[in-house]
């Protein structure tokens, strides 16, 4: 788990993707998706959806996307995000 100073450069350096649109979703740790259950569900989900705001609350990141919608990220962030 890396520390608060770790995870706001995190976010701070992907504030250049900003207005991005998901386009697909790849994972190799698929007990890592909790909600809906399974990754095609997610990527149905995601699709199409910008990002709208990043933030942090505490350690974790929070992607607001298009729709009203957010993406919570937490734990290893080392391969978390390819855009």
């Amino acid at each position: 788990m890396p520390e608060l100073p770790e995870v706001e450069t995190i976010v701070r350096g992907l504030q250049n993707v900003l207005n991005r649109t998901f386009f697909d979703i790849w994972t190799d740790s698929l007990n890592q998706i909790k909600k809906p259950k399974t990754l095609e569900e997610f990527k149905k989900g995601i699709k199409g959806k910008k990002i709208k705001k990043i933030w942090r609350r505490g350690k974790n990141i929070i992607f607001d996307l298009s729709e009203g919608l957010s993406l919570l990220a937490q734990g290893n962030y080392r391969k978390f995000i390819a855009i």
